[in-house]
């Protein structure tokens, strides 16, 4: 655990660093904005954001190995010496208000959790099936042509691997410390245990945070330690709409600044963590297309450096699967000889919409399923608990929606009023909800996004209630008492002593055996589907027709189909 922190820490210093350079290069563009301060918070994930950007560019031709994070570390140290004065504000914390009195032992409840599931073993199933393995290819060589012929799931181009595989120390410590989980839990928490402490303000993003900090704070936890993809897309969903309700109770949609900046950013970064996020993109763009007129210069730079981005992403994209988008069978450019074939990534789509929709189910049944009875199929899931959120989430975004739309259209209001703002939102999170309903009803896959849909909802609902400082009080002292409740019954505390230098490491994996293809050996699981630490290349199974592209591994595969 000691080791993770000593990580951690250093993760911290590395995101602060490019933050503060993204944040430079912003006030270049529009030096008006150069007086408007992001906090801590947003600093850390626009060094994210920032920091994959590079590593993507990076990855084309190096593996993201020792020296490139050597490098990032020198690159950051010569930061902090250079903006010591930026840096030292970010760590400014002032306690001048009652406030504190509560919220700091909060967070610090909090950060203990979390620190605390260092010491507990990983058991995401993911891990081990391509998690791990997607990031020793990473660690390992530059990105490899046709990986995805090797395992479909390797085709998955996510750039939270990019993050896992810079962020593990490998190559320093031996051994993989996963840090960039806790580091995005440790910044959702203290985001929004912030905004809870100015509830009694009584702005719709207090309101907010309350909310999603109580249906989620506790069950994300456990997910500290492994570089899991669902839960990054989650937080950060959360942190834009808290983002764009504030700027929305400000009334500056017609300003583009620094947290428009971050909403873009963000929007974009989720997307290639994880495609099924892409409506999220909705907001950003009403954003651009609120201030195109009024901040022409800073737009056109946001979408150029949007394009420049997401651009990187299909590109590897193409050269790992031979698509734009795995596994979306309509964007394969089957001319390249690593293209994976097209039947295969028909199978695949069928086999991820299948398995989201109703697992264990033959696909066939699942692809003869009504519209209807995909919608209904999210009634299985248990417990009750999540039906009712489920069902209200969308019902109320439906109501609300209705109820907005009816407004705009009677008084005949342009798209800068408030009730165009939610109206917005609203269609965000219905268009979500209808594709997770169609594609992926099962709440783990969409847990962001139902959070999000029913206290966006139960804020509608409570507008008009006003908080005191003294509800403001018992509602940090109510959170105090679930996260120290939670820690104690939830936290690994038989694991303490064991791991509390160095985090448990990886599951064995079982005994393999090897197969021959081109002379080279490939590594297949003797038991189940999970290759996870093993050494490359492994896959639980093997393509008919897969052959090497050239004499090494590096040179990437492909798949010659029978005629």
């Amino acid at each position: 655990m000691i080791i993770s922190i000593i990580a951690l820490l250093c993760t911290v210093i590395i995101c602060v660093s490019f933050g503060l350079l993204l944040e430079s290069i912003i006030e270049k563009i529009e030096p008006s904005r150069a007086s408007q301060k992001l906090n801590l918070h947003l600093t850390l994930l626009m060094g994210l954001f920032f920091t994959s950007f590079l590593l993507m560019a990076i990855h084309f031709f190096f593996n993201i190995n020792g020296i490139i994070l050597t490098c990032f570390i020198l690159i950051s140290l010569l930061t902090i010496i250079i903006k010591r004065k930026k840096i030292s504000q970010l760590f400014d914390f002032k306690l001048n208000n009652n406030k504190h009195l509560l919220l700091v032992p909060v967070i610090c409840i909090s950060v203990f959790s979390i620190l605390l599931n260092f010491s507990d073993s990983i058991y995401v199933y993911d891990l081990g099936l391509y998690h791990l393995q997607n990031i020793k290819w990473i660690e390992t060589y530059p990105i490899v042509h046709g990986l995805g012929n090797l395992h479909g799931r390797f085709a998955f181009n996510s750039n939270w691997f990019l993050l896992a595989a810079l962020f593990g120390y490998k190559s320093i410590l031996g051994q993989r410390v996963f840090v960039i989980n806790a580091l995005l839990i440790l910044i959702f928490v203290s985001t929004f245990l912030n905004y809870i402490a100015m509830i009694s303000k009584n702005h719709q993003s207090s309101k907010f945070a309350l909310f999603i900090f109580i249906f989620s704070s506790i069950s994300i936890y456990r997910f500290a330690n492994s570089p899991s993809t669902d839960i990054p897309c989650d937080i950060i969903i959360w942190i834009i709409l808290i983002l764009f309700l504030d700027k929305k109770e400000r009334k500056d949609f017609n300003v583009w600044d620094k947290h428009s900046w971050v909403i873009l950013f963000l929007s974009v970064f989720i997307v290639t963590v994880k495609v099924s996020s892409a409506f999220i993109l909705i907001l950003p763009i009403y954003l651009l297309l609120q201030d195109i007129k009024s901040n022409k210069k800073s737009v056109l730079f946001a979408i150029l450096f949007s394009g420049i981005y997401l651009s990187l992403w299909v590109l590897r994209n193409i050269i790992i699967s031979g698509t734009i988008i795995y596994p979306l069978a309509l964007s394969q450019l089957p001319w390249f000889d690593w293209s994976i074939p097209q039947e295969q990534v028909k199978q695949m789509e069928y086999i991820i919409q299948s398995w989201a929709i109703k697992p264990n189910t033959p696909i066939q049944e699942i692809l003869s399923m009504s519209f209807i009875e995909k919608f209904l199929t999210w009634r299985e899931y248990k417990p009750l608990f999540f039906q009712v959120i489920i069902f209200l989430g969308f019902l109320g975004n439906i109501v609300f929606f209705t109820i907005d739309l009816f407004i705009c259209i009677k008084n005949k209001t342009n798209w800068k009023t408030m009730k165009s703002h939610d109206l917005i939102l609203n269609i965000y999170l219905l268009v979500s909800l209808l594709y997770w309903y169609l594609n992926a009803p099962d709440p783990r896959f969409a847990y962001g996004v139902i959070f999000a849909a029913i206290s966006i909802f139960l804020v509608r609902c409570i507008q008009y209630v006003r908080f005191s400082r003294l509800s403001r009080d018992f509602i940090l002292l109510f959170l105090l008492l679930v996260t120290a409740w939670g820690t104690y019954i939830f936290a690994p505390w038989n694991s303490i002593e064991t791991y509390l230098l160095y985090p448990p490491d990886t599951p064995a994996f079982s005994i393999t055996k090897v197969n021959l293809i081109d002379g080279t050996f490939i590594y297949t699981p003797t038991d189940g589907d999970q290759c996870w630490d093993a050494p490359l290349p492994c896959s639980p199974w093997l393509e008919d027709g897969l052959l090497m592209r050239g004499l090494s591994i590096s040179d990437g595969y492909k798949i010659i189909s029978a005629k």
